[in-house]
């Protein structure tokens, strides 16, 4: 048997109110092979029908079961466990990394590292006085093209997430230790910009290895919009890169043994 590989689980987004899984279907078979790592795509139940917490409580569900049944996708988590996602998925992706920190069932296997593009991380009728000189981009791109701040605003309310719950308004989180090493991209003309940043800064303060990438005039999800752009490309190959820097970093001895043998 070749040996296994590191494990991506990738959460779409959508505002949690519609989609599924196979929306990214064809984007993440390419990082796959790009990036030599194994993909798993979570599905979860829809709001307003199924309200927070159903999807974030689905997800958990599923990445227990995958924590256990990683050779059923030629993975192993000693080689990466990468929990990743996009706008709403990064949210979720995000909850999911403080409980599985929390959790004992993780204890030892859990996610090594997590990836997110353009974070929704705190609702969007929310600002916390503490960070609003931080959080700016809410105002000089309230009305941006393709995600602005009133459709933020409805998806949330169909969501049902309270409006203070850490488990949707991450940013509210107090503890930030232990959490995986993060990799962040954001998007320069994207109201949750700023969200993204504020969450590295969070992270550096506890410790917590990051990396972000900035794309400047790019609107949210502006990569997916216009794949053809220069910028998109970008985007896609710092993405690819994100992911390796990641799984490079989830076994320290195995990368210090090959650099010696260089």
């Amino acid at each position: 048997m070749d040996e296994p590989f590191p494990l991506m689980v990738w959460i779409f987004g959508a505002g949690g109110v519609s989609g599924s899984y196979d929306i990214d279907d064809l984007y993440l078979r390419r990082n796959a092979v790009d990036t030599k790592v194994s993909v798993v795509m979570m599905n979860y139940r829809l709001a307003p029908e199924n309200p927070f917490p159903t999807g974030l409580n689905d997800c958990y569900n599923a990445l227990k079961w995958i924590a256990e049944h990683t050779s059923l996708f030629s993975a192993s988590i000693d080689r990466g466990f990468i929990m990743t996602g996009m706008c709403f998925g990064a949210n979720l992706a995000t909850a999911l990394a403080f409980r599985a920190r929390d959790d004992p069932f993780f204890e030892g296997r859990r996610p090594t590292g997590l990836g997110l593009q353009a974070p929704l991380l705190l609702h969007p009728e929310l600002c916390p006085e503490k960070y609003e000189s931080e959080l700016k981009s809410r105002v000089t791109h309230k009305t941006a093209r393709l995600m602005n701040m009133e459709r933020l605003a409805k998806l949330a309310t169909l969501y049902g997430a309270p409006l203070e719950h850490p488990e949707f308004s991450i940013i509210l989180n107090e503890d930030y230790t232990n959490l995986p090493p993060t990799y962040v991209q954001v998007c320069g003309a994207d109201p949750l910009r700023d969200e993204g940043r504020l969450l590295i800064k969070l992270l550096n303060q506890s410790g917590v290895e990051t990396k972000i990438d900035e794309y400047p005039g790019l609107p949210h999800a502006g990569n997916r919009f216009f794949p053809e752009a220069q910028i998109s490309k970008d985007w896609h190959n710092d993405w690819e890169e994100g992911i390796q820097w990641l799984v490079k970093l989830a076994r320290p001895e195995e990368n210090k043994t090959s650099d010696e043998s260089l």
